[in-house]
């Protein structure tokens, strides 16, 4: 795994969501009581969770050793894996609610899913909050806005790198799929070296619903939506005033999905 260079920026880039990723405060049940964040960097969601809901109980969990000292430099409790909190931290399943938030595609990109899957099971949260990149709507993508898209990178020398870069770990944009895959990435520039091999769109939802009823959850709530910050931007870098077809696709395609899952009992 490539690690994060730019800690800074990629922490600045993930507060930019707290406020979309925090969307499952308002369906949460009542009996939870505990909220588990899986992948909780530096627990600055967590702040932001604390601040805006005061009532539950929050934990991390990361596997970063920069980010795992410096909470502890804090003073505050984080675990190593889903492994360690069960061993260690006499949780409550029936009061717990686990949060995936943007750390499922990683899983696919540096660990096993079979064995995170497993974890999860064994952890057996009440309930799961999901939410992840998930590129929809990409049926409309034609040759003519794939001309028209490489059309753009070719104009700036950077993004002509990234898109060599890219080509090298994922093909050409041959198709909807493809080109979304790197409009969602070819922007982070400070730790593009890790970002560029991460696959961000690593399953399709039918796969990810047949593991969520393997592993014994029902899907209570799913959306597909796009972030408007991220069709604005591409709008621009891309001159899609002027480019017909690819706004066309931009404007169609979906960014993400959010899942609420709670356990078959």
């Amino acid at each position: 795994m490539t690690d994060i260079i730019n800690k800074r920026i990629y922490l600045q880039r993930m507060k930019k969501t707290f406020m979309d990723k925090s969307w499952f405060m308002s369906i949460v049940p009542e009996e939870i009581t505990t909220i588990v964040d899986f992948g909780c960097a530096d627990n600055s969601f967590i702040d932001f969770l604390c601040n805006s809901f005061p009532d539950y109980e929050y934990i991390g969990i990361e596997n970063n050793p920069d980010f795992v000292k410096a909470i502890r430099d804090r003073g505050e409790k984080v675990f190593t894996s889903i492994k360690d909190f069960i061993l260690n931290s006499g949780y409550n399943p029936d009061t717990t609610l686990l949060v995936l938030n943007s750390v499922v595609h990683e899983v696919y990109s540096y660990a096993d899913p079979e064995e995170f899957w497993q974890d999860v099971k064994e952890m057996n949260p009440k309930c799961i909050a999901f939410r992840d990149m998930y590129a929809k709507g990409c049926g409309i993508y034609t040759s003519k806005a794939e001309e028209e898209l490489k059309t753009e990178i070719l104009k700036s020398d950077l993004l002509t790198n990234h898109y060599a870069d890219f080509k090298d770990n994922w093909g050409e944009l041959m198709d909807g799929y493809t080109a979304a895959h790197f409009l969602l990435k070819y922007f982070y520039t400070e730790n593009w070296d890790r970002e560029v091999k991460e696959n961000y769109l690593p399953y399709h939802y039918r796969e990810l619903h047949t593991q969520i009823r393997k592993i014994g959850y029902d899907v209570t709530f799913e959306r597909f939506y796009g972030l408007p910050f991220l069709k604005d931007k591409w709008h621009k870098d891309f001159s899609c005033d002027m480019n017909p077809n690819l706004n066309a696709f931009i404007t169609q395609m979906t960014t993400h999905m959010k899942l609420f899952i709670k356990r078959a009992d």
